[in-house]
């Protein structure tokens, strides 16, 4: 009892200033009347994460919420409008630090964004609005989609493409926060970060996924493959591309036709090589998904397909991709004969593309993605040749070739055909074979 009596003195916030000092007074410390003058306070933070109070919490999420509101909707006349553009980004700087340091976002925001978007164009405040959508705690579907992604939607197909990218990589990072931690475990989240126990996480997970799959294909459809635009839809499925094996989320779902088939198709290497990688990581993917099957009860009951059905999708994809890629048989055997027509060249443009057959118009050596870096590697091994005279025949050092690309920064080129060119995988694994 002495010992209680003497630690309980009440100790301002203001005076702890180092680790000891906020261990030792946790339990006491006193907040001040302005709490907001304090949320970027580590300490602070720290204190609502580890005591959960809920008092604080209701005060600093009502002041944000008041904050905001006041600040976008009710605060001055027209000739007060540049002040309050240039106080706002402060405001939601302050926010964001605070839920950047506590890894939740604050209960009210949701009421805040929720408002705005509804008048939003897509041009005002968008670098200091879309981050606060970044930690926003899961939630069925359909809510999320009447509150923040069909608002949003109104206006992303009709923006410009570097807004197109901004929103894809904000819905990236809120997807990476659904998957930080298992939210149905009260034991794992706090006040700020409580969900409702009765939600379906899972299916709110893949109906945000499949969503995102139909806007991300349609940006990539509007502004014609634009490189930023998809850059940020591969980002996307690098993270889909691990939800079993990385995150332990019961089921798989590979990206759609769409999205991969223009990814391979495009003018520059990155997003083929990305989207290699990302069809070599789904072996592991599926195979892990495999094996949890076979052990009955590892995986917890879903309300949906875990994906198993999917595999002979990603088959096909990637016999297609082996086939344009390595063998040089792009859609030649087993495929769709109306696809190849859609890919067919005048014979004047093929000869002076020097292509002998549609066939090859994808292999490693003559596809428009890789034919510069093709060309500095044979200029590197035949110097005395012409730039070109690799397109008028086989090339024969592949092996070189390949590692010459990895080496560019291909490395998901380079992880595909390793996994899945059997010729490739034997000479890698005959080192330790020896």
């Amino acid at each position: 009892a002495p010992t209680y009596r003497r630690h309980n003195k009440r100790v301002p916030l203001a005076r702890i200033n180092t680790i000891q000092d906020f261990v030792q007074h946790m339990h006491c410390i006193e907040l001040p009347s302005a709490l907001q003058n304090h949320s970027n306070n580590r300490f602070f933070q720290h204190y609502i994460m580890l005591t959960k109070d809920s008092s604080a919490i209701s005060r600093i999420s009502n002041w944000a919420n008041f904050a905001l509101t006041h600040t976008f909707f009710w605060a001055g006349t027209q000739k007060d409008q540049p002040m309050r553009w240039k106080y706002l980004p402060l405001l939601v700087n302050k926010i964001r630090n605070f839920q950047d340091g506590c890894d939740a976002s604050l209960p009210r925001i949701l009421n805040f964004l929720c408002s705005f978007f509804k008048t939003w164009d897509g041009r005002d405040m968008i670098d200091a609005i879309l981050p606060l959508i970044e930690l926003l705690r899961p939630m069925p579907f359909h809510q999320l989609y009447a509150k923040i992604l069909h608002p949003i939607g109104r206006v992303v197909l009709s923006a410009e493409p570097t807004t197109k990218a901004k929103i894809l990589r904000t819905y990236t990072h809120l997807l990476k926060h659904w998957l930080s931690r298992d939210w149905l475990q009260p034991s794992n989240t706090g006040l700020l970060d409580r969900v409702d126990q009765s939600l379906d996480y899972h299916r709110a997970l893949y109906d945000f996924i499949q969503y995102y799959d139909k806007l991300a294909l349609a940006c990539l459809q509007l502004e014609s493959d634009n490189v930023i635009v998809h850059d940020a839809v591969l980002s996307f499925y690098e993270v889909v591309s691990s939800l079993h094996c990385g995150y332990d989320i019961p089921f798989v779902t590979p990206p759609s036709t769409g999205i991969v088939y223009r990814s391979l198709l495009q003018a520059s290497a990155m997003p083929v090589s990305r989207i290699c990688g990302i069809l070599a990581a789904y072996k592991s993917e599926f195979g892990k998904l495999s094996q949890s099957m076979q052990n009955v009860g590892t995986l917890c009951p879903l309300s949906f397909h875990n994906g198993s059905e999917k595999i002979e999708v990603l088959n096909g994809f990637i016999w297609e991709f082996c086939s344009a890629l390595w063998r040089n048989r792009l859609f030649v055997q087993d495929a769709n004969q109306s696809f190849e027509q859609n890919f067919i060249l005048p014979r004047e443009v093929m000869e002076k593309l020097h292509y002998p057959s549609i066939q090859y118009a994808l292999s490693l050596p003559r596809a428009t993605s890789l034919i510069s870096l093709a060309g500095q590697f044979y200029e590197q091994q035949h110097p005395d040749t012409p730039s070109d005279f690799y397109l008028h025949k086989e090339m024969k050092n592949k092996n070189e070739y390949i590692e010459y690309l990895k080496d560019r920064g291909c490395i998901g080129l380079y992880d595909f055909l390793h996994t899945f060119i059997g010729s490739l995988v034997r000479r890698r694994d005959q080192p330790q074979n020896d």
